[in-house]
């Protein structure tokens, strides 16, 4: 029995009709912005998923519309070369992911745990790490520059070769890291403790240490020129032909410490403890170190000239060599103090307090 080609016409009529209807009532139940197209609905489902079962594909969409990934676990991942550049961070977790060359300029970190975080290389300009935990990271030949890290974790951190001028790391905990290399001229480290420390070569030109510790901190050719020490704790240090030109500080505390080599020449330390430290062949040329305490110092062949000694407490300490031309020892005392072969022309000795050893 054939069918007439009216009734099939009638009924794909019908059919079409009916998906038509079926098609109208989805698109109603969902409200549509004026500029919503279909690749946007259907894309805007794929990540209505909850943050800490984000897929990869959903979280570089996230990633690619910049949008929020505030407390979101991202643990163990490799996002290396991302873009997270101006992005919402803040308390998310990201320990052990790999950001190895990846952007993160200006992302907000507050608070982030990030242990064991690899940004080698990577660009962290800008960065909000207050608060952070960046414990045993990996920042190697990473950029810092104007970064915040107030009172970040970054304990064991490897910050070899990073990029860190005038960051903002009041309180932070740089304790055990390893800074060699790394450049933090004009950085603000108020109070940061940066006790036993790798500082090999590491410049903090005109940084500003008020407070700090670089306790049993150890490093050769570090560069502090021109940097503010008030109240720095420094005992036990090892700097070997340090950079201290030009420092200013009151009651800064270096006892203890191996300063063979080092230049301190220019440098204002009213106060300073030197109590006990190696000073062989340092330099305090034009160094005012009124009321300064070097007794039981090594001092062996130092150049002091012209420096200011007045009231320092030099005692027991040994001064073979020294070159003190024309400085002012007024009312200083060197009581018991070695001072084979040291040069006292043109010196100032007015109420010297001296029973001295030859």
């Amino acid at each position: 029995m054939q069918h007439s080609p009216v009734v099939d016409q009638n009924n794909a009529h019908e059919s079409n009709q009916a998906k038509n209807s079926l098609l109208k009532q989805n698109l109603e139940n969902q409200v549509l912005e004026p500029e919503d197209t279909l690749e946007d609905i259907v894309e805007e489902e794929l990540i209505e998923e909850d943050d800490d079962e984000l897929t990869v594909a959903q979280l570089m969409e996230r990633i690619r519309r910049k949008e929020s990934l505030e407390d979101a676990e991202l643990s163990s991942l490799d996002l290396s070369g991302v873009d997270l550049s101006y992005m919402n961070l803040r308390g998310a977790i990201l320990n052990d992911v790999i950001l190895f060359k990846a952007n993160l300029a200006y992302a907000d970190l507050t608070g982030a745990t990030l242990a064991g975080l690899n940004l080698q290389e990577a660009n962290c300009e800008g960065v909000n790490f207050s608060e952070a935990d960046l414990s045993e990271a990996r920042l190697f030949a990473a950029n810092l520059s104007q970064a915040i890290l107030q009172e970040a974790d970054c304990m064991k951190a490897d910050l070899r070769y990073a990029k860190m001028e005038r960051i903002k790391a009041r309180n932070v905990d740089f304790s055990e890291a390893d800074l060699s290399d790394a450049t933090l001229v004009g950085a603000n480290l108020i109070s940061a403790d940066l006790t036993d420390c790798r500082l090999h070569r590491t410049n903090l030109s005109r940084a500003d240490l008020t407070e700090a510790s670089l306790q049993r901190a150890w490093g050769r050719n570090i560069q502090l020129e021109g940097a503010k020490v008030d109240i720095l704790k420094a005992a036990g240090a090892n700097f070997c032909e340090g950079n201290f030109k030009l420092i200013s500080g009151k009651e800064t505390v270096w006892e203890e410490g191996e300063y063979y080599g080092a230049d301190f020449s220019g440098a204002s330390l009213p106060g300073a403890e030197f109590s006990t430290a190696y000073l062989g062949w340092a330099k305090f040329n034009a160094t005012d170190l009124t009321e300064a305490v070097f007794d039981e110092a090594c001092l062996v062949s130092a150049e002091m000239v012209r420096t200011k000694l007045l009231n320092a407490s030099i005692q027991k300490a040994d001064l073979t060599q020294v070159n003190l031309f024309e400085s002012n020892l007024y009312e200083a005392n060197l009581c018991f103090s070695n001072v084979t072969e040291t040069n006292l022309q043109g010196a100032n000795l007015r109420m010297l307090k001296h029973t001295m050893d030859r």
